[in-house]
C-alpha cells in the first residue's frame, strides 16, 4: 500500500488550504469575506475532504509513525456553510481542545501548543484541514474526537473563530 511521507502531504494540504482560503493583501483571510466565495470554499475543501491527497490507496490520516495510511472510512464531517446566532466564541471550544488535543499538543516534542486562543487562532487553516479529513487526533492517538465536537470546531473556525 502507497504511504507518503507525512511532512510532504502536510506541506501541499497547507498549499490547498491556501488556496482555498483565499489571503488578503495582508496574507490572513479576511473575516468580513463571505458569500459566494466562501460557500465555494467549503465546497471545495469537502470535496478535498471525500477524495482525499492524489494516491492510489484513497484519503489518508497518521499512521502515528511519521507517515500516513488510509483514512477510516468512518470519517463523515460536513464543513458548515453558515454561522449560526449567536455565533461560538473560543470558551465554547476551549474545553474540546484541552481535552482532546492538549495532551499532545502541549508545546513539547515538537508538537505546535494549543493551549490558548492565540495559538489555536494561529493555527486555524491546519486545524480545519485536519478535523475535514479526519487526521486529528491521529488514529494511533486511541483519542477518538467526537463528531459533534469536530463540527463545533469548525463551526467555531467558519464564524471567524471569535475570542
Amino acid at each position: 500500500m502507497p504511504r507518503v511521507d507525512l511532512a510532504s502531504r502536510a506541506v501541499l494540504q497547507g498549499v490547498l488550504l491556501f488556496a482555498l482560503w483565499g489571503c488578503s493583501s495582508e496574507g490572513e483571510r479576511s473575516r468580513a469575506d463571505s458569500g459566494a466565495a466562501d460557500a465555494q470554499a467549503d465546497a471545495d475543501a469537502d470535496a478535498q475532504a471525500d477524495a482525499g491527497p492524489l494516491t492510489d490507496a484513497g484519503p489518508l490520516t497518521d499512521a502515528g509513525d511519521g507517515s500516513v495510511a488510509p483514512m477510516p472510512a468512518e470519517c463523515d464531517v460536513t464543513a458548515p456553510t453558515t454561522c449560526p446566532d449567536p455565533s461560538p466564541r473560543y470558551a465554547d471550544v476551549k474545553p474540546i481542545f484541552a481535552q482532546y488535543c492538549a495532551g499532545c499538543h502541549n508545546g513539547r516534542d515538537g508538537m505546535w501548543p494549543l493551549s490558548s486562543y492565540q495559538h489555536v487562532a494561529d493555527w486555524y487553516g491546519e486545524i480545519r484541514g485536519q478535523l475535514l479529513v479526519c487526521t486529528m487526533p491521529p488514529a494511533a492517538s486511541g483519542i477518538a474526537l467526537p463528531r459533534a465536537e469536530r463540527e463545533r470546531i469548525l463551526t467555531w473556525i467558519r464564524c471567524g473563530f471569535p475570542n
